[in-house]
């Protein structure tokens, strides 16, 4: 008869005495093949990430000068539609005033009343503009306020506008100051 002896299994992840298996030799063209790639993808993640980061720049600088000259040109295009305007509202208004010479001596009036009293004013104003006055309404002249006005006929203005002095101001009405004033306001609102 045989005679059977129990045998034990060795404990799996207990560590014995003994020692572990040996791996297997690595093949040398191997090893340097996986290390040739790892190193050569960590290579191309690096170049890609640096060559990513360039083109974000150069991105947002050019959206950065496409904003500015929209900017620029939005700027510019304002400010030649306001002075364009001006340009057509100066000439419809001295276009009115050479029309109707009384409307200019109802401006001169206005001025005048909004001054403080004080000595009589003198209104320097366009020798023609000062004609039509005269012509159109011998009244219009003297109407402007129960102070008695010094009319001066001045070439240096132009048709339309006036200057209104008195001892304490100079009130500059020729349109072309009235209209670049107008224009300096508007640029810097």
């Amino acid at each position: 008869m045989t005679s059977f002896r129990q045998w034990t299994p060795p404990s799996i992840g207990a560590q014995s005495g003994a020692t572990s298996p040996r791996t297997p030799p690595q093949d040398p063209v191997q090893t340097a093949y996986a290390r040739g790639l790892a190193d050569g993808r960590r290579e191309g993640a690096t170049a890609a990430e640096q060559r990513l980061r360039a083109t974000r720049q150069a991105v947002e600088g050019t959206a950065r000068a496409t904003a500015e000259a929209r900017d620029a040109l939005a700027s510019e295009i304002e400010q030649t539609v306001t002075v364009l305007a001006l340009a057509i509202a100066q000439h419809m208004v001295a276009h009115e005033l050479q029309t109707d010479p009384t409307e200019i001596a109802d401006l001169v009036r206005r001025t005048i009343a909004a001054l403080p009293p004080s000595a009589p004013p003198t209104v320097r104003i366009n020798p023609a503009d000062l004609a039509a006055l005269e012509s159109a309404a011998p009244s219009a002249a003297d109407s402007s306020r129960s102070v008695d006005v010094e009319w001066v006929g001045d070439p240096t203005i132009e048709s339309g506008g006036f200057i209104v002095e008195t001892p304490q101001r100079v009130l500059d009405a020729r349109l072309t100051s009235v209209f670049r004033d107008l224009y300096e306001r508007l640029r810097d609102a």
